[in-house]
């Protein structure tokens, strides 16, 4: 224990932060982040659900597809994953699949909390895909959206103990959408829809469906109903025989993947409690953004797919109205044009109306409502559906953006760079948060420091990315590893961050340094990256 005074503008001092230093590595470890760096270790196992879709190019012959799966991924602190689930696939030939689809890989988290899972190791970085992880690790989302046929859309919830039909209980707003493929073409149906559970067990639901033939004509109609459910100690959420989700440990989310041996339908339905947003300040943040829309018409392409796959930002300019943009990358193909991909962006306003957020966009003298977000109670996450003539699910999660890796490493033995990452994100009161070292020299003394401000200049051949003027600890660990092996060293300085909200806001900045007498500087030493992240509630 220890008292660490700075000058920070907002805060006089920083109150005991319990700090132990300790060494943890293994060899299995630092070769996996060699291969995938990664600044946070995960040790989770989450609920997954997807909707998948297929549309190739005329000229590959080959059939359009529409599938759905559920299973569960479990991430290891080593980078390492394990992924199962079952699949069903719809073809248009007419011809459907039950059967599993399983993956295993290795696992890297950026700073801004960007989950990239590597699904093909003997052929690292070529089959990537990506989701955005909340604040908390608990719920991931992502869409596939890059130079291949194939789209979907993806969510992830962590699983949990103890849970009973009494988690889910009240009002949710409900979106779905449910394809079927044939000769004739593709049918979507979207329901947007109110379902109340009694925590008991029992459910009713109203809304809207729109149906899409394959044609283009779209037929709304009412939807609706009535059943049972049941939820697993674990969270696995079961509607009816085989529609099966999960629901998160809060209660405020769950989802359905919907599919049944020998059907041609498949869907994803997501569902969040409903509450009011009573002033736009509580949604002011940078949340990530999932899209994935396909649309069936008379046109020879048809279907046509977009997703898009990035983030929203929210800025509250008064309790009832704000500004929004929406970002990231696009993908959208059908049977006649290749996949294209793209970066996007989009500008518009918000507005409150009786505890409802609206999303505006502005075309020329046309101002058009476009989105009516549900967020959930927590404010962390948020689904919307746009009914008109397209089927479309349009969900996200708060999104982390409170670090960033800066400047550049100084290479070790063998020329490899030594890596800086975290255990947990920062957010205030995480008591094993926790920084690491690793890709480094293996048994090498090193140091890890923490700073408030930054600074940068030249020693012992490499960069210096921190104001020692301003520095907090520096204590000393000894990586663990093969002595001497290039890459095998790895060590953790384990580090709770005080449930102080007062400190919320205050930038911390982070450096390693290493001891290496192979470093390709002739000055035995090597250095990590900056790691600079602001404590977070």
């Amino acid at each position: 224990m220890g008292t660490i005074a700075h000058a920070s503008e907002k805060h006089a001092v920083l109150p005991l932060l319990p700090i132990a230093c300790a060494v943890l590595a293994t060899s299995s470890l630092c070769a996996q982040w060699q291969r995938t760096p990664s600044v946070l270790d995960l040790d989770k196992t989450y609920h997954h659900g997807e909707l998948i879709t297929r549309v190739p190019l005329t000229s590959s012959g080959q059939p359009t597809e529409v599938r759905a799966s559920r299973g569960t991924a479990t991430l290891l602190p080593d980078h390492t994953f394990t992924y199962t689930s079952t699949l069903q696939r719809v073809f248009s030939t007419g011809a459907t699949s039950l059967g599993p689809d399983n993956y295993a890989g290795e696992y890297q988290v950026t700073p801004r909390g960007r989950l990239n899972l590597d699904l093909d190791l003997a052929n690292p970085r070529t089959d990537v895909f990506e989701l955005n992880i909340d604040p908390q690790g608990t719920m991931m989302v992502g869409t596939r959206f890059d130079a291949s046929d194939e789209s979907r859309a993806s969510i992830w919830l962590e699983t949990s103990t103890g849970q009973s039909n009494a988690a889910l209980n009240g009002s949710y707003r409900l979106i779905e959408n449910l394809f079927t493929v044939d000769a004739s073409g593709l049918t979507t149906i979207s329901v947007d829809s109110t379902i109340v559970f009694d925590g008991a067990g029992n459910f009713t639901a109203t809304g809207t469906e729109e149906l899409i033939d394959p044609n283009g004509v779209s037929t709304t109609s009412a939807a609706g109903g009535s059943g049972t459910y049941s939820i697993s100690a674990d969270g696995t959420l079961t509607v009816g025989p085989e529609a099966i989700g999960a629901v998160s440990a809060n209660g405020e989310v769950f989802f359905i993947a919907t599919y049944e041996a020998g059907s041609t339908e498949v869907g994803l339905m997501i569902g969040v409690e409903e509450s009011a947003v009573s002033d736009l300040a509580e949604i002011d943040d940078l949340f990530s953004l999932v899209a994935h829309e396909i649309e069936s018409s008379t046109d020879p392409g048809s279907p046509y797919v977009f997703t898009l796959d990035g983030g929203s930002y929210f800025v509250a300019s008064s309790t009832n109205s704000g500004l929004y943009s929406a970002f990231g990358e696009e993908f959208d193909h059908d049977r006649n044009s290749s996949p294209q991909g793209g970066n996007v962006i989009f500008h518009g306003t918000t507005a409150l109306n009786a505890g409802t957020v609206q999303l505006f966009e502005t075309d020329g003298a046309v101002t058009e409502l476009i989105l009516e977000p549900q967020f959930t109670p927590s404010r962390d996450f948020y689904i919307a559906m746009e009914q008109d003539g397209c089927a479309m699910l349009v969900f996200g999660t708060r999104r982390f953006h409170a670090a960033e890796l800066y400047g550049p490493a100084t290479p070790g033995t063998a020329g490899l760079d030594p890596e800086i990452g975290m255990r947990e994100f920062p957010i205030a009161g995480t008591a094993n948060f926790g920084l690491r070292i690793a890709n480094a020299r293996g048994g090498a003394p090193a140091a890890m420091v923490l700073a408030l401000t930054e600074l940068t200049f030249p020693l012992f051949g490499g960069t210096i990315l921190f104001n020692p003027a301003s520095l907090l600890i520096s204590p000393p660990v000894t990586l663990g590893g093969a002595v001497g092996a290039p890459g095998a060293g790895a060590g953790t300085l384990p580090l709770s961050l005080p449930a102080n909200t007062t400190l919320v806001g205050t930038t911390f900045f982070c450096q390693g340094l290493i001891i290496d007498s192979g470093a390709p500087s002739g000055q035995s030493f090597a250095m990590t990256q900056g790691l600079t992240f602001t404590l977070v509630d």
